[in-house]
């Protein structure tokens, strides 16, 4: 059985900027598995989160309630 998280805890998790692993829906629905992750910034009011790669360097923006699992807790609204 997994551990829950709700969404706020998750974005103060986030938003603390340590490294996290994290699943989540890409804009086209596919699900994108993000590992040493950590977040850059963050829109409260568009809740989006700008996220980079610490392995590449390469930046990506999700939003928030496409968030489905961060460090094996599943997120729930």
């Amino acid at each position: 059985m997994s551990k829950l998280i709700h969404i706020n805890d998750a974005r103060k998790l986030l938003e603390r900027r340590n490294p996290v692993s994290l699943k989540c829906f890409t804009s086209k629905g596919e699900l994108m598995i993000c590992n040493n992750v950590v977040v850059t910034s963050s829109y409260f009011k568009g809740k989006t989160f700008n996220i980079r790669f610490l392995s590449s360097g390469e930046i990506r923006k999700i939003k928030s309630v496409c968030l489905i699992e961060i460090n094996g807790q599943e997120v729930y609204l």
